[in-house]
């Protein structure tokens, strides 16, 4: 509760200095409770002082510069984020793109080996129908492993597509950025 006390005296007295005077000295004082004080008046001689700021206004040039930095630290904040969205957007769609293909050299080797179970033992009618569950069974499962890599293909490619409009978002913020940094140093000269 005093810590709140203490920073709503620190922001009245930096009010009260910026309309009342450009240049001024606050002080942190303790009194002999122990209390905190920020003030701007010299603290009385039994008071134990522990700080003495100058504060002095801004003029509306300094205030602009501050206020451009901070726009251009948040800019650049904004910038680096947006770039580290589109490094993990790269990063999930070529992941997405590995899972792909492995998932489409799976279903080759599946669909081989079911190819090589029905020449194997479905060459003759007699055979087919000893074998037709096992050879049923070896194509079910080659064709789960097509369906499999077909979607993992639709994924790494909808990946892909993500991370190219994030891209996209993310030059066009550079190019708005650079746009906007051109035109305040014109208006600057």
């Amino acid at each position: 509760m005093t810590h709140y006390k203490v920073c709503l005296a620190i922001i009245l007295v930096f009010c009260t200095t910026a309309v009342f005077g450009a240049e001024r000295n606050i002080y942190t004082w303790t009194d002999e409770r122990g209390n905190l004080h920020v003030t701007d008046e010299p603290p009385p001689s039994s008071a134990k002082v522990k700080d003495v700021e100058t504060y002095r206004d801004q003029t509306p040039e300094e205030v602009k510069s501050v206020e451009r930095t901070l726009q251009q630290r948040e800019a650049r904040r904004q910038a680096e984020e947006l770039q580290a969205d589109v490094a993990e957007a790269q990063r999930r769609a070529a992941e997405a793109a590995e899972a792909a293909v492995s998932a489409t050299e799976r279903a080759q080797a599946l669909t081989r080996e079911a190819q090589e179970y029905v020449r194997r033992f479905g060459n003759t009618p007699e055979r087919r129908k000893q074998f037709k569950y096992k050879i049923q069974a070896k194509k079910d499962v080659a064709l789960a492993a097509q369906d499999a890599a077909l979607e993992a293909r639709a994924l790494a490619d909808q990946a892909k597509l993500e991370a190219q409009q994030l891209q996209k978002v993310a030059e066009e913020a550079a190019n708005q950025r650079t746009a906007r940094t051109e035109d305040e140093l014109r208006l600057d000269e």
